[in-house]
């Protein structure tokens, strides 16, 4: 996993709008990094469950995030604002039709 990008992260609350979504915020170096890489699309890990998302800019947060969403959140058993979790981004290294896209749930590794 030499090309992967690992911080802590932690769920917040995105309001905007009437609307609330639960979103991932990117901290600035691994944006830095992404972006420097024309990255788009990245294959993301939380809490060692795969995913292939898009990185993502709304007014109304200062910061790059990837969505996370309800099934997002069940998937890697991550309760929002509860506890910081592990998190690793990447280029992405695979087709958009990439078996990590369509997973509705991932397998944890024992």
């Amino acid at each position: 996993m030499e090309d992967w990008l690992s911080f802590e992260g932690v769920i917040v609350a995105m309001e905007w709008g009437e609307s609330v979504y639960t979103v991932l915020p990117l901290p600035d170096d691994i944006y830095d990094t992404l972006k420097a890489q024309g990255t788009k699309r990245v294959d993301v890990e939380l809490n060692d469950c795969p995913f292939n998302m898009a990185l993502t800019k709304a007014p109304v947060i200062d910061s790059v995030f990837i969505y996370a969403g309800k099934n997002i959140l069940a998937a890697a058993e991550i309760e929002p604002a509860k506890s910081s979790m592990c998190a690793c981004a990447r280029q992405m290294k695979t087709s958009w039709r990439s078996p990590m896209m369509s997973r509705s749930r991932c397998v944890k590794r024992v």
